[in-house]
């Protein structure tokens, strides 16, 4: 009885698996004009040319990439028909096709993920498009979600839509009693899930709810109504596990289930047509609008390069952390952006916030932004050693794909639009794969005149730079600004070029004191004979005057620079020497070498006659430097200071050269620390930074830092979380 109940259960076995078999490998009627495909390969498109979006088919257990997806009785083929289909017009279609055979050895599951890939990378699939939907019957949908989990080629905002056609995502009944005949892996791993095993599919079912897929891909299922030689295949629950939008429901067996008639009326069709049609008709929706920049191997929005110093390098010299400048140095400012959204963005403008005052070392931060599209921000810290300089904008290009292939700004813009608060307009942003490219230069102006008002003060913070220089123990940041940057403004020359700082000085009526800065980089391929600096006040009123720097070698004058001073009435003046010293582009050095022991400042002195100082001669690419203790001396005469100096108080993050208060940062990303996070999901890490300066003149006290975290009132919103920008 026992021998008779095997024998029976045997023969069951066999004929449903002879039966799914041929019922699966049925080749339908060809017609005459019907196009033989190679698979896997494209059913439309080629590897050589590139599109914005394909359709990928992957077939089932025991069948193949024709038979799969071809009706019995009209000879329809389900790619052929989306590509006659004018809804699918301009994406490109493409089948897999690969082993799996009814009772020999062949694949696993994860084997089959590895072939898809070969073929996939051997097309140019990945490569030549920016989206990628892929149309799945039964185990197909199981290496889909194997491939995307194993791999990681394409990120979810690449993939915009899945469709299964009976996927057992949770295994198959008939596959636990099918694999004990056959020694196809496929089947063994298909297999019901159970807690006590389960298997392989468990697994994946881990990864894929983890991960960002899950929440971000469409996920349209269907499953099978009818049974299958008296045998549901995938049973519903199966089919329409980790499945996101509303399940389809056909009324076939699971063989018959991806086999549509036609592309107009069949529900098999009509069922993922409409599914296309919903999720690339949401162009509010997160993840389906407009976005910058979404991809891994996407440049990054904001890049430095220092073309003086690199002037042949096109783009391993690219840095998006920062660079370093020097007076003279040529400096520019990419935007790269792409828009990797599914929806055009509209009156795109690019923005650089670049202070417009003498730098040491400052960050500037760049972002794009466009209507109904989350803006994107980059930055990079700019160092200028050797002296401050000015960062004025010179001239901008854009270009797509060769760096040589330059083009103007749209509406006639130049560089300095990208400075003002419109900024940079670039129009509407189309969907694509290209990424596009705006390039500003910038030209390093020297300063050659700065100073600040309480001289007193200034001095003791140089005396501090002097003594951490000697012990070593100077942070990197100060470095290159090592006195406060005055207020002041910039003036130009008649014709726009030739910018210059002009400081506004005060006597600050405490200290009886101003101080002065002055700087000077020989740009010139020869050395300045005889140098020397002549300081005269030219007094406009009794309590106003411009102090006048004209630096002049045998050749005549190099360069003139003016400060704007306020005084009290009946107040002398004269200078008093710090210190002068050249350096080649370095002031870090002339600063450690003033704070040396006794006697080596005055070996770097150079002579005062009268308002006059002698600076030597200045070697190319090399400047010089002088800190002036000048002295405000009032007389019994004196009437007080008509612009009095502010009372004592506490200034956190006083002037632009600090940092921002508060900046974010998304460490699984590994992005940069800004003040805004555009691409942000549940389960990512948070980074928050506070950075903050007193440049108080007391001391600020029991100070302490909140964080108070808001549902933000502009934003979008997706799986019912918010998100703000």
């Amino acid at each position: 009885m026992r021998l008779l109940t095997t024998l029976m259960v045997t023969v069951m076995l066999t004929v449903m698996l002879t039966a799914c078999s041929s019922a699966a490998t049925t080749v339908a009627p060809v017609r005459k004009d019907s196009p033989v495909y190679q698979l896997p390969g494209y059913i439309r498109g080629s590897k050589e040319l590139r599109a914005d979006r394909v359709i990928v088919f992957i077939h089932g257990v025991i069948g193949d990439g024709t038979s799969t997806w071809t009706n019995t009785t009209t000879g329809a083929y389900f790619p052929a028909l989306v590509s006659d289909d004018h809804t699918f017009d301009g994406v490109d279609i493409w089948a897999h096709e690969f082993d799996s055979p009814k009772l020999r050895r062949s694949y696993t599951i994860d084997e089959l993920a590895d072939h898809l890939r070969k073929y996939l990378n051997n097309d140019n699939v990945i490569a030549n498009h920016r989206q990628v939907v892929f149309v799945c019957h039964s185990l197909g949908g199981l290496i889909a979600r194997a491939y995307l989990l194993k791999y990681r080629d394409l990120s979810p905002d690449r993939v915009p839509m899945i469709y299964f056609f009976s996927t057992p995502t949770t295994g198959s009944d008939l596959a636990n009693i099918t694999r004990v005949i056959s020694a196809n892996p496929q089947l063994t791993d298909m297999r019901k899930m159970t807690t006590d095993d389960p298997g392989v599919l468990g697994v994946w079912e881990a990864q894929w709810t983890s991960s960002d897929y899950a929440r971000q891909i469409l996920s349209y299922c269907a499953y099978e109504l009818l049974p299958t030689y008296g045998v549901y295949v995938v049973q519903r629950e199966s089919a329409r596990h980790l499945c996101n939008t509303r399940p389809d429901p056909i009324e076939k067996n699971h063989i018959e289930i991806a086999k549509p008639a036609n592309n107009t009326t069949d529900e098999r069709y009509v069922a993922f047509r409409e599914a296309y049609r919903d999720t690339f008709n949401r162009p509010t929706e997160s993840g389906r609008a407009a976005i910058w920049n979404p991809a891994g191997d996407d440049t990054p929005l904001l890049r430095v390069r220092n073309v003086t110093q690199t002037p042949n390098c096109e783009h391993t010299c690219w840095a998006k952390r920062g660079t370093t400048v020097a007076p003279g140095d040529d400096l520019l400012v990419a935007f790269s952006y792409r828009n990797g959204g599914f929806a055009t963005a509209k009156d795109v403008r690019l923005r650089l916030d670049i202070p417009q005052l003498p730098i040491g070392m400052v960050p500037i931060t760049g972002s794009i932004t466009g209507t109904s599209v989350p803006p994107a921000f980059g930055s990079a810290f700019i160092a200028a050693f050797g002296a401050p300089v000015l960062l004025t904008p010179t001239t901008a290009w854009s270009y797509d794909m060769d760096p040589s292939d330059r083009r103007m700004l749209s509406f006639t813009q130049t560089a300095a639009a990208a400075l003002t608060p419109d900024g940079l307009r670039l129009g509407d942003v189309a969907p694509g794969l290209t990424l596009h490219h705006i390039v500003l230069q910038f030209h390093c102006e020297p300063v050659t005149l700065a100073g600040t008002g309480d001289a007193d003060s200034e001095m003791r913070s140089l005396g501090n730079i002097m003594t951490q220089a000697r012990a070593g123990t100077l942070p990197e940041a100060k470095l290159s600004q090592p006195l406060t940057i005055p207020s002041g403004h910039i003036e130009y020359d008649e014709l726009g070029a030739n910018a210059a700082w002009v400081p506004d000085l005060v006597d600050i009526a405490n200290d009886n004191a101003i101080l002065l800065r002055l700087w000077h980089y020989n740009n010139s391929h020869e050395t300045l004979r005889d140098l020397r600096a002549s300081i005269t006040i030219e007094q406009s009123d009794s309590e106003h005057a411009k102090v006048v720097v004209t630096l002049r070698s045998r050749k005549g004058i190099e360069r003139v620079a003016m400060a704007n001073l306020t005084f009290r009435p009946g107040t002398t003046h004269r200078p008093v020497l710090v210190g002068v010293w050249h350096g080649q582009k370095d002031l870090f050095k002339g600063l450690a070498a003033l704070g040396g022991e006794e006697g080596e400042a005055r070996e770097l002195e150079f002579p005062v006659e009268g308002d006059t100082i002698q600076l030597g001669d200045l070697p190319s690419e090399t400047h010089t430097a002088a800190i002036l203790d000048y002295e405000m001396l009032p007389t019994e005469e004196s009437a007080p200071l008509t612009q009095n100096p502010a009372p004592e108080r506490t200034t956190l993050n006083g002037t632009a050269l600090d940092w921002p208060l508060l900046q974010v940062s998304n460490a699984r990303l590994n992005s940069e620390w800004t003040e805004s996070l555009t691409k942000f999901t549940p389960g990512q890490p948070l980074g928050v930074l506070f950075s903050f300066h007193n440049r108080g003149s007391t001391i600020a006290r029991s100070v302490k830092l909140r964080l108070v975290l808001k549902e933000a009132k502009s934003g979008f919103a997706h799986d019912g979380l918010k998100y703000s920008y």
